[in-house]
């Protein structure tokens, strides 16, 4: 027999699917970590500035 092999197979594109999907909550767990604590360091800093010019 010879088969032609044309394109992946269906635990193939579930591996592949699952590793995108997990790549992205990753990258997005990520990305909100490095905005909050961008947001409460300039929240410090902000207060620091205002009790510093009273």
């Amino acid at each position: 027999m010879n088969y032609k092999n044309q394109g992946l197979t269906v635990g193939e594109l579930t591996i592949a699917v699952g590793m995108v999907i997990l790549i992205s909550l990753v990258w997005s767990n990520l990305a909100s970590k490095e905005n909050s604590k961008t947001s409460v360091s300039h929240s410090q800093s902000s207060t620091l500035l205002l009790t510093k010019s009273s």
